[in-house]
C-alpha cells in the first residue's frame, strides 16, 4: 500500500533533518515536541517514526527516541557497562596528591556530567592519567581504552600532552582551560571539541568588579592570600600581572587596591589587617580571597569592623554570616565548574551538528545571600 502523501512528507522532513542535525547515538526530541514541530496528530507522527524504526534508523527506548549507526543498525556506545563519557583526572589519589581544591574541581566536573548523563541514559567514569601526579608519568593502558566519539571532559591545561593522542582516537573533547596558548589550532576549530576559556580560570574579578560597577564607591579593596587562597593559588606568574592589570583597568573610575597577606597568617590576624587598612585608609567595597578556619561561621562586617552597608563579595559559604542589614550587602561569587561540565556534555550527547562557536567565554556567577544558601543546600543535598 502506497504511503498517504502527508505521510510521505512527515518521513522525507523527519528523515533530512536527522541526516543533517543528528548524529548516531543522539537523542532525539520527546513525541510531543517532534508532532508540535511539524504540525501533526502523535498517531501520525507515531507511524513515521514505526517506518524509521523498521528501516533501523533510529530506536525507541523507554527513556527516548535514538538515531542508529546507518551502517549497523545500532545505537552507538550501547555496550553494556560502557561508559560514553569521562572525566580525566590527574591520578587515582587526588585528594591526597592534588589537594583539596582539585578534588572539589573534578568532583564538580563529575556531578555537571552526571546531570547530563541521566537524562540519556548513558554512563559516566572518571579516567586517573598518573599514577604520581606528574604529567611525564602518563598511564597509557587508561588512555587506551578511550573509543571513537567518547566524550572526554578536561579541565585545565595539566593534560595539554595528551590532545594529540585524543584527537587521533577520534574522542569528543570538551575543554575547560586557562587560556588558548597550549591548545592545537586544528583542535580550536574542530566541530569534535568544544572549549570553555578564560586566561585565568579561577579569576572571578571582572564578574565581580561588573557587579559593582553600579555602585558609587571610590576605593575598592582585594584581599589576597599568598599561595592559600582560591585566586591567588591559580593566577600563575606569567599571568598574574595580565589578570590583575585587566581587573585594574575594569575598576574604573574606581581604585582597585590589592594586599596579599602571607600564606600562614590566621583568618583572625586576616581580619585584622583589614580593619587596620579600614582605618588607615577607607574603602567602599572589599573583596575577600582569604579562607577561615575549617567549621568556621562569621560575619566579616562584623569581623573586620567594617559598615553594614558596604559591599562584601566571599567565596565561602561559612561567611554569609551576620545582621539582616548586613546580609544585604554580602555576595557570593561561585566558580561554575558543574554548570559548564554540564553543558559541554548535554551539547556532545544532544548530537546537534549545528554548533554555535566552538569557543566560549568563563564567567563565574555572583548571586546575593539568599541565592547562594539555595545553591549550597542542593550541592550538599547532591553529595
Amino acid at each position: 500500500m502506497p504511503y498517504p502523501s502527508k505521510q510521505n512528507k512527515l518521513y522525507t522532513a523527519l528523515l533530512q533533518e536527522i541526516e543533517a542535525r543528528y548524529l548516531p547515538g543522539s537523542k532525539l526530541p520527546p513525541e510531543r515536541i517532534l508532532a508540535e514541530q511539524y504540525g501533526v496528530a502523535r498517531m501520525t507522527l507515531r507511524k513515521t517514526l514505526d517506518q524509521l524504526v523498521f528501516e533501523k534508523r533510529i530506536q525507541k527506548k523507554t527513556r527516548g527516541i535514538f538515531v542508529t549507526d546507518p551502517d549497523t543498525g545500532m545505537i552507538p556506545n550501547e555496550e553494556k557497562g560502557k561508559a560514553a563519557v569521562h572525566v580525566l583526572v590527574p591520578c587515582a589519589q587526588i585528594y591526597s596528591s592534588a589537594g583539596k581544591r582539585s578534588y572539589w574541581l573534578f568532583r564538580e566536573m563529575l556531578r555537571g556530567a552526571t546531570y547530563a548523563t541521566n537524562r540519556y541514559g548513558v554512563n559516566v567514569d572518571t579516567v586517573p592519567v598518573s599514577d604520581s601526579n606528574n604529567k611525564k608519568d602518563l598511564k597509557w593502558n587508561e588512555l587506551s581504552r578511550l573509543r571513537k566519539n567518547d566524550i572526554v571532559l578536561i579541565a585545565g591545561d595539566w593534560y595539554r600532552h595528551l590532545f594529540s593522542t585524543l584527537m587521533k582516537q577520534g574522542c569528543k573533547i570538551g575543554l575547560i582551560i586557562n587560556g588558548l596558548e597550549t591548545v592545537p589550532k586544528i583542535l580550536r576549530s574542530s566541530p569534535s571539541c568544544r572549549i570553555i576559556n578564560r586566561i585565568v580560570l579561577a579569576n572571578y574579578l571582572p564578574e565581580v568588579l561588573e557587579h559593582l560597577s553600579a555602585g558609587k564607591g571610590k576605593r575598592i579593596l582585594l584581599f589576597l592570600v599568598k599561595n592559600n587562597s582560591l585566586l591567588s593559588c591559580f593566577l600563575k606568574q606569567n599571568k598574574k600581572k595580565q589578570a590583575l592589570d585587566e581587573a585594574k583597568q575594569a575598576a574604573l573610575p574606581a581604585e582597585l587596591e590589592i594586599y596579599t597577606a602571607e600564606k600562614n597568617v590566621s583568618f583572625e590576624q586576616q581580619c585584622t589587617i583589614i580593619r587596620k587598612l579600614y582605618r588607615m585608609n577607607p574603602f567602599d567595597a572589599l573583596i575577600f580571597d582569604g579562607i577561615p578556619a575549617k567549621g568556621t561561621a562569621a560575619s566579616l562586617h562584623q569581623k573586620c569592623a567594617l559598615p553594614d552597608t558596604m559591599p562584601v563579595y566571599v567565596q565561602n559559604g561559612e561567611l554569609l554570616n551576620g545582621t539582616k542589614s548586613q546580609l544585604e550587602h554580602v555576595f557570593y561569587t561561585r566558580t561554575p565548574f558543574l554548570e559548564y561540565a554540564e553543558k559541554l556534555t548535554e551539547h556532545f550527547l544532544s548530537g546537534e551538528k549545528i554548533l554555535p562557536d566552538n569557543i566560549s567565554d568563563f564567567k563565574h556567577t555572583v548571586m546575593d545571600v539568599q541565592t547562594a544558601w539555595h545553591d549550597i543546600r542542593r550541592t550538599e543535598e547532591d553529595v
